[in-house]
């Protein structure tokens, strides 16, 4: 399976800070012990572990949103039924289109 960096996370703030102390740490414990051919090729593999783990809290986080979002759209439409209000409608609309 062929791995890409996901370039959106370069937008993120948190997670520039994360990886720049992440590299730093990393290469200033790794060059003690390798060349720095050696250290490149092992930080590479880590980084991308890094990366994937990163990916998949943020997944983690939206699909946490989304079933969030669906019970409350469940709720309002469950609230519509029993009182055919309009404003509970349009509500239930919103959240489920949102």
């Amino acid at each position: 399976m062929l791995w890409r960096f996901n370039t959106l996370l370069l937008k993120d703030k948190e997670f520039l800070i994360a990886i720049k102390t992440k590299i730093k740490e990393y290469i200033n414990f790794n060059l003690v012990f390798a060349s720095y051919h050696s250290v490149w090729k092992a930080f590479k593999v880590t980084f991308r572990s890094w990366n994937l783990g990163v990916c998949h809290e943020i997944r983690k986080c939206q699909r946490q949103e989304k079933f969030e979002l669906l019970a409350k759209a469940n709720n309002k439409k469950t609230e519509h039924q029993k009182s055919h209000s309009k404003k509970l409608m349009w509500n239930c609309y919103r959240l489920r289109h949102y």
